[in-house]
């Protein structure tokens, strides 16, 4: 085997040859990795998105039913004609409810 035969199969003397053949392979490259990477980001955005709402409605549901839990429990409060259980200062008549509402605030 001659040396200029063992020279042209060398893989950097046949890249040295066609140097313009890297920038058309490699461009491709670089646009299809460019664009997979920005799919793959919008995809992982739109999932964190997701996932930060789902958080707030369990938080928000564990807050609605620690209140429904408080407003059930049994208190110290006035009975009224119904044997119902009412807090301190809260009747069945809607009108003090608000007064008593009203004057809280």
């Amino acid at each position: 085997m001659s040396s200029k035969a063992a020279a042209s199969s060398h893989p950097i003397s046949f890249l040295a040859r066609h140097n313009h053949l890297l920038t058309f392979v490699g461009a491709p490259i670089v646009f299809a990795t460019f664009v997979v990477k920005e799919g793959l980001r919008e995809d992982f955005k739109e999932k964190a998105s997701n996932v930060s709402d789902q958080v707030f409605r369990y938080q928000t549901l564990q807050q609605l039913h620690l209140i429904r839990d408080l407003l059930e429990q049994p208190h110290e409060g006035t009975k009224s004609s119904s044997g119902q259980l009412f807090g301190p200062g809260i009747s069945t008549s809607h009108g003090s409810f608000r007064s008593t509402m009203s004057s809280s605030y």
